[in-house]
């Protein structure tokens, strides 16, 4: 399909029976974002089973495919759809194979939209299939153009939505309720694959983004046929025996989202870090969250409870919260090999030409990558690179044809609304702190003190000789069991960390490096577990010395 005066913008938000969208009471819905960026009758609405609503402008690009803009969510008790993102698309499909004879370029090389597929109602069903006139040069050089059916759109059973029994009595029944998502969904031929970009807008305004690779595994790389490797190092064996290795390879799709909570002009991000602090409290232990603002063009990478929010400070709540999403990962695998591609996640600021992370193929930056994006510039309207990796072992299931395997990621709302899109009448007096149902939690027992010793196996030693201590825990309630990490240090400064199990019975023997010459302050800290509460034992002093020297007169 040409990207040059013959995309179609249409908009998305189909009506349950029909292509008008009315209010629980019947009265036509208010214009949202998408109304005005794509008038007429290309805007149509959906609203879902549950009563909420979304609505958004599609077109067909040549490279990425299905490009979404003005997403908009709408409450039940929202007048008008609330705008969450300007755009959204895929702008990468990299394959790599690990024996390094080969690299696709599926996305930004052939082209998602050049090689869109005729959508059938086998892959749409009970949905509606749209269509967009578009046009490209074939194979003999001559110019076509067609009405062709590219995109899906219906709405899915997701499974459970919520369900609550707290204070559940003949007047307050079990609330229970089962959840709905549109979802749109987009496929492209390249090749062996078989890619659909899949799109799924909940009910509850969370919006699922995913690509899914079918087709068939590559009928040309094999690593058998390679002299001087071992085959089993980088594939893995189809068929009978242990002949025909195919190969294994990477999938490293990006995606290029620009949010616009509320339709502001005014988007940040927050970078969320939550980090045990060594403490226990009566019960559990202590964690801290840090909150930082990223307020310039960065490279960033997951770690253990990092998360990452876009806010829009000027959109806000009922309760008079900033409207935001959450940008969270599943299984990610980044690519090392690529700079524009080790990186989960980068934020640029918004610069029209800054559309592909690799080979970009716009004149006024051409050949740029996200490495050049995000040069340290002070954020003014970010732009979000979510890079997610999957690294495809294959296996005799992907015979054939291959089953589906997906990437993607969740844009989480938090504190776009109020409370949840979905809460029933009967909970919306749950609105923070609610004194009535103040209860002491039951079956919850809390920790008990304990006592930690350190004994040293010798209170002085040479030089370059790793020093043993011996470390006790005893509960205060004899009923329970030890259980935990011992922290070891030297003053302030960690020497060791250890387990101790249940097997150890209370006592653990440690070996540690050595220490350099001089006094040294040892004490062991236990960290305690959900019935033993923490202890930190005396110190004990340690004295190295030089060894003495060897040898001596006759």
């Amino acid at each position: 399909m040409s990207g040059h005066g013959m995309r179609l913008l249409l908009a998305i938000v189909l009506a349950t029976t029909g292509l008008v969208v009315a209010d629980p009471a019947g009265r036509t819905a208010h214009a949202g974002p998408a109304s005005v960026y794509c008038s007429g009758d290309s805007l149509v609405h959906r609203k879902l089973a549950a009563g909420t609503g979304w609505q958004m402008c599609w077109h067909i690009d040549d490279y990425k495919g299905l490009v979404l803009e003005k997403v908009a969510f709408q409450g039940r008790k929202d007048p008008a759809p609330i705008q969450v993102l300007n755009s959204i698309a895929p702008v990468q499909m990299q394959v790599p194979y690990d024996i390094g004879t080969a690299e696709f370029e599926d996305l930004i090389g052939y082209g998602f939209g050049r090689r869109a597929s005729d959508m059938t109602a086998a892959e749409c069903p009970g949905g509606e299939i749209l269509t967009a006139h578009g046009g490209h040069t074939d194979l003999d050089g001559h110019w076509v153009e067609r009405d062709q059916p590219v995109l899906c759109v219906r709405e899915m059973t997701k499974g459970l939505a919520y369900r609550s029994k707290w204070h559940t009595a003949a007047e307050q029944p079990l609330l229970t309720a089962q959840s709905t998502v549109l979802m749109v969904s987009f496929i492209s031929a390249v090749g062996n694959y078989e890619y659909e970009t899949n799109y799924q807008f909940a009910d509850n305004g969370q919006i699922d983004v995913a690509l899914g690779a079918t087709g068939e595994v590559n009928p040309s790389i094999w690593t058998d046929g390679l002299a001087r490797i071992q085959a089993r190092n980088y594939g893995w064996p189809l068929g009978r025996g242990n002949r025909d290795y195919s190969g294994s390879h990477y999938h490293s799709a990006v995606w290029r989202v620009d949010f616009g909570i509320g339709g502001k002009n005014d988007q940040k991000i927050e970078q969320s870090d939550t980090i045990w602090t060594g403490a226990r409290g009566g019960q559990s232990a202590v964690l801290v969250t840090r909150r930082t603002t990223i307020r310039r063009e960065s490279l960033l990478n997951l770690a253990g409870r990092r998360a990452w929010r876009v806010y829009s400070p000027s959109s806000r709540n009922a309760d008079g919260h900033p409207r935001g999403y959450d940008i969270v990962f599943g299984k990610n695998d980044t690519y090392p090999a690529h700079p524009s591609l080790r990186n989960a996640l980068a934020f640029t600021t918004r610069k029209t030409c800054e559309q592909l992370p690799m080979y970009n193929n716009d004149v006024s930056c051409a050949n740029e990558t996200v490495m050049d994006y995000a040069n340290g510039e002070r954020l003014v309207h970010p732009i979000a690179w979510v890079n997610v990796g999957f690294h495809h072992i294959v296996r005799d299931e992907d015979q054939s044809p291959m089953p589906v395997h997906w990437q993607g990621f969740t844009l989480y709302p938090h504190d776009f609304s109020a409370q949840s899109p979905l809460t029933p009448p009967s909970r919306e007096h749950r609105n923070g702190f609610v004194a009535a149902e103040r209860e002491k939690n039951g079956g919850v027992t809390p920790s008990l003190g304990s006592s930690t010793t350190l004994e040293l196996a010798g209170a002085t030693v040479p030089a370059g000789r790793r020093v043993v201590i011996r470390v006790a825990v005893r509960p205060e309630d004899p009923r329970q069991i030890a259980e935990g990490v011992l922290t070891v240090r030297d003053g302030d400064r960690v020497v060791a960390i250890s387990n101790i199990r249940k097997t150890d019975h209370g006592r653990r023997t440690i070996r540690l490096r050595a220490l350099p010459v001089g006094q040294h302050t040892l004490t062991v800290a236990y960290g305690g577990s959900a019935r033993v509460d923490t202890s930190t034992s005396a110190a004990a002093i340690l004295t190295v010395v030089e060894p003495a020297p060897s040898g001596g007169r006759r």
